[in-house]
């Protein structure tokens, strides 16, 4: 559970429901204080525009509001930090409370960035999978207070300026690591357009940015040269910077408007296709599980026969945590069953079932500690999702591989795990699959004899995308089409 409240802080739930209903109703707010409902603004241009509009008003409050917190706590965590190395080097008490501390702080800081994820893909929609390729490393970067501010109020003045385009502030994003500003234009009813801008300031970066325009975005040898000897050797590393981000926002936009590009944090060729793009997911047995918990306290669902779902009211969890939840699964995949552990001849066997069992996944710390995905702001309606946040309702999943085997292979594809020392380029893309004997990618063998190997990022789509086991599959036989040329890798896209 994400920890979000401390003794020394003040409550932060009405502050993050205040930035969550801000950025996430004002659209609505805008049409209905008017008569109007939102199935209209497809048939009315005004109507369009004053949702746009009133989103536009929300998103830009709200990132004003979330830019101002984090960046104060990133000054309060920076602080206690020194204070905290200070205890440490005098060996005095008191460090573990200061560490509580940063942790909470920082848990808040991670869930508002998580709200400006949502509005981010709010904007890009239908594009929001792109977002995936803005980052550079599955790191989510500190902010830089002064910097932050800086760039919060160039946003703030250039969405005053414009209520038709709106001006995301990178850093306050947990995966968008190319640029300072995303700026997306929804003045046409019928598409959208996008660019990644870079704030560069001074003499320097303006000669810069002539030179390479001149050049129409690329320098040769020699113009780097000149201008190290002219400019000198900080300025030609800033050429080279500017021009790998140029390349970067140009395989972005190859990638979001067709059907290839290379991806600037794996640096290998990624193809897409409508049909890789558009899967079908489970989120309304999420939203069925986590509405029939609140009234209920407790609510189970199972999808395609190997992956469960439990939202559950802490109170209802007796005894540890972890073993509860195991144990409910265990039982999920029994489909009910008798319990052992309170027959003493037969109780070791369901505990060493219990060990044996696969692991299961908090789908909100999960969600909110990665920068993958359809961040948990766009799930459901916000009582819910703050139930969820804030630790009212508890919701995890069990992702059975040794039946999810099954059920490809029913549908004419084995599978079997690729075990042994990964190659490099695997370690690059991929991480050892929970649930697998220490495996990095999975080989699948299809009906028509073709083969091929999947890594792990496509079994992560089941808990940062929500997308179901049966879908998953549906993937797998379509991919081979599309696979890069640059060699058998999972799809690096989130599906929708």
């Amino acid at each position: 559970m994400i920890q979000l409240q401390h003794p020394q802080l003040s409550d932060f739930e009405p502050f993050l429901r205040q930035c969550f209903d801000i950025a996430h109703t004002s659209g609505i707010g805008a049409l209905t204080s008017i008569g109007h409902k939102m199935n209209e603004i497809r048939k009315s241009r005004g109507l369009h525009r004053k949702f746009i509009r009133g989103c536009h008003y929300g998103f830009d409050l709200a990132q004003r509001k979330v830019g101002a917190y984090v960046g104060e706590v990133e000054g309060k965590i920076s602080s206690l930090e020194t204070e905290l190395r200070t205890l440490r080097r005098t060996r005095e008490q008191g460090t573990l409370e200061i560490v509580e501390l940063i942790k909470v702080l920082q848990a808040r800081q991670l869930v508002l960035r998580r709200l400006v994820d949502s509005i981010a893909a709010a904007i890009l929609h239908p594009n929001e999978w792109a977002m995936k390729h803005l980052s550079l490393e599955d790191k989510i970067k500190r902010v830089e207070p002064k910097n932050l501010a800086l760039t919060v109020q160039e946003a703030a003045r250039r969405n005053k300026s414009d209520r038709m385009k709106f001006n995301l502030v990178c850093d306050l994003t947990t995966g968008i690591h190319i640029g300072d500003l995303i700026e997306v234009d929804r003045s046409a009813m019928d598409k959208r357009s996008w660019e990644l801008i870079e704030l560069k300031e001074g003499k320097v970066n303006a000669i810069l940015t002539n030179a390479i325009e001149e050049k129409h975005g690329e320098l040769a040898e020699e113009d780097l040269n000149h201008i190290k000897a002219t400019l000198g050797e900080k300025a030609e590393k800033q050429a080279k910077r500017m021009l790998r981000q140029r390349s970067r926002q140009t395989e972005i936009r190859r990638m979001v408007e067709g059907t290839e590009g290379v991806s600037p944090q794996y640096n290998v060729k990624v193809a897409l296709s409508e049909s890789i793009l558009i899967l079908d997911d489970y989120s309304e047995a999420v939203r069925t599980a986590c509405r029939e918990a609140h009234k209920g306290g407790f609510s189970a669902f199972t999808v395609n026969g190997c992956l469960y779902i439990l939202a559950v009211k802490p109170e209802k969890i007796s005894g540890l945590e972890g073993w509860a939840a195991v144990h409910l699964f265990h039982h999920m995949g029994l489909g009910g069953g008798i319990c052992l552990l309170n027959d003493p001849e037969r109780r070791g066997e369901e505990i060493a079932a219990l060990k044996k069992g696969s692991g299961y996944v908090d789908l909100v710390v999960q969600n909110i500690s990665d920068t993958w995905g359809y961040p948990i702001f766009t799930w459901m309606e916000h009582d819910r999702v703050m139930d969820l946040v804030m630790g009212r309702i508890r919701l995890f999943v069990q992702f059975d591989m040794n039946k999810f085997f099954e059920l490809a292979k029913s549908e004419g594809v084995e599978l079997r795990w690729v075990t042994g020392r990964p190659s490099a380029g695997v370690r690059k893309l991929s991480v050892p699959i929970p649930g697998s004997p220490n495996a990095w990618s999975v080989h699948a063998k299809f009906a028509d004899g073709t083969e091929f190997d999947f890594l792990g990022g496509i079994f992560r789509r089941a808990v940062t995308n929500l997308t179901s086991p049966s879908e998953l599959i549906k993937l797998m036989k379509r991919y081979p089409e599309i696979a890069p040329e640059s060699g058998q890798v999972a799809p690096a896209s989130p599906a929708k």
